[in-house]
Formats: C-alpha cells, sequence, structure tokens
C-alpha cells in the first residue's frame, strides 16, 4: 500500500480543517496535554527522512519557504505543523501555519517529482499570505516550478 503515514483517506478540504481543528487557536481535537506532547520537536534521526525535519508527536515540522535556509523554528511565518503522506500515485502535504493563522492541505497526483506537492504548497502559501496583506518582501517565497516528468 505504500507509506499514508497512517493510511488516513480523506480530501484536501476535511484534512485542512482537521488540522485548523486540531492546532488552531481553539484546539478541540485532543487534550491540552496531548497537545503539548505534539508540539514537543526533536529532529527526526532515523529512516525514511532522518535528519531532514523536525518530528514531534506525531507531527512534523515543515517549512514552504526556500529562500530560508534551515534550520526552521515555530515563530517563522511560514513553518507549518502537520504531516506529510505518500502512496502509489498521490502525494500530501497537511498543515496549520501558526504565526500567519491559517491551515491548508495539498494533495496531488504524481509518482515521479516528490518536488510536486511543496512546489505547490509553496505557490498557495504565497496567495494566501498576499490576501492576508503581507508585504511581498514576505510573500515571495521562492517557489519555483515543477520538474518535467
Amino acid at each position: 500500500m505504500g507509506f499514508t503515514s497512517g493510511f488516513g483517506i480523506a480530501s484536501a478540504h476535511d484534512l485542512a480543517k482537521f488540522f485548523w481543528d486540531y492546532l488552531g487557536p481553539n484546539n478541540y481535537v485532543v487534550s491540552d496535554a496531548m497537545l503539548k506532547e505534539a508540539y514537543t520537536f526533536g529532529p527526526m534521526d532515523r529512516g525514511w527522512e532522518g535528519g531532514n525535519f523536525e518530528y514531534g508527536g506525531g507531527l512534523m515540522m515543515m517549512h514552504s519557504n526556500n529562500n530560508e535556509p534551515k534550520p526552521y523554528t515555530l515563530d517563522m511565518l511560514t513553518t507549518y505543523i502537520g504531516h506529510e503522506g505518500v502512496t502509489y500515485g498521490f502525494h500530501s502535504r497537511t498543515g496549520y501555519y501558526a504565526v500567519a493563522g491559517f491551515a491548508m492541505s495539498v494533495i496531488v497526483n504524481n509518482d515521479y517529482d516528490d518536488y510536486y506537492p511543496g512546489t505547490v504548497q509553496c505557490h498557495m502559501a504565497q496567495i494566501i499570505l498576499k490576501h492576508k496583506g503581507y508585504p511581498e518582501s514576505e510573500y515571495d517565497l521562492g517557489c519555483g516550478t515543477p520538474q518535467e516528468a
């Protein structure tokens, strides 16, 4: 079946709403103690993405800004807390952007370009940040374009 990080199946809308309800300002999905554990991040030091991101209690700390070097921190505008999922023909990235105050889910169909969902997500984040009134210096995220098949 691949590795869908929990075998969750849902629409992008439902995933974004879940992450808003779970990590947003009015969390009502888990207790405060469970949320604190989810936000206790440390380096992912083994497995398929060892060394590439911080991992908490079931959540990844990831980033949508190609202009900023690691390490990413929770107080950065385009850092988001969420998860990525991959299985045959599908790739998703879902999370909550705490500083900017929005949740987003991107689900794409592809098998060949691991960067594609991040590129789509980056462009969507730029549109949202621009719509929320951030200056161009903050919403220009250096997104780039998807690779050719």
